[in-house]
């Protein structure tokens, strides 16, 4: 019959217990104070043209979205072509989003006043001219402290989930746990 002393019993249950768990809490603590929360404004623009004996005619489509995990304030996209176009704009935003649509002979600017994580925003510009339209128009996008980037990058990284690493500290922390009673029950002699 295995011989244990109180001491060793707690000393044991420290190390195979309570220390992962102990790690594993503090880790998903600091994951979630470390993780940079910032906005990061794209877009994507789409674009058909065609032309008739008379006249070009163009659909504009973009897609633009924070994707960042912050917030951006104040931001601006300007789609410019140069030339003198006549418009005609399809804008699909949430109604609670505060926004202005300014539209001129050749170009087209949306100011949106706070554009949270995952917001999307489509536009449409329909355009006609006597001459062929430009295929690729000039676009900026800004907001505050953020400048936008072309291209919508949904990649998601499990890792650097605060929630993830929780779920994996504790999962290690039940299978110590359950290594320690499988080797409780095995025959195990301590001599003094």
């Amino acid at each position: 019959m295995p011989v244990f002393r109180l001491s060793d019993i707690w000393k044991t249950l420290l190390i195979i217990i309570i220390l992962p768990l102990a790690i594993g809490f503090f880790s998903s603590i600091m994951a979630t104070q470390f993780q940079i929360k910032e906005p990061k404004i794209q877009y994507i623009a789409t674009v058909s043209t065609f032309t008739t004996d008379e006249r070009s005619y163009g659909i504009y489509n973009f897609l633009l979205t924070n994707s960042g995990n912050n917030y951006a304030d104040d931001v601006i996209m300007l789609v410019n072509f140069g030339d003198k176009l006549v418009y005609q704009t399809k804008l699909d935003i949430d109604p609670t989003i505060k926004h202005t649509e300014i539209l001129s002979n050749n170009s087209y600017e949306l100011d949106i006043n706070t554009l949270n994580p995952k917001d999307t925003v489509k536009i449409t510009l329909f355009a006609q001219k006597n001459t062929p339209l430009p295929n690729a128009p000039t676009i900026q996008v800004r907001g505050k402290g953020v400048t936008g980037t072309s291209g919508i990058n949904y990649y998601y990284n499990p890792l650097a989930d605060p929630v993830v690493i929780g779920l994996i500290s504790f999962l290690i922390s039940i299978a110590t746990l359950l290594s320690y009673f499988t080797l409780k029950d095995k025959k195990i002699e301590i001599q003094d």
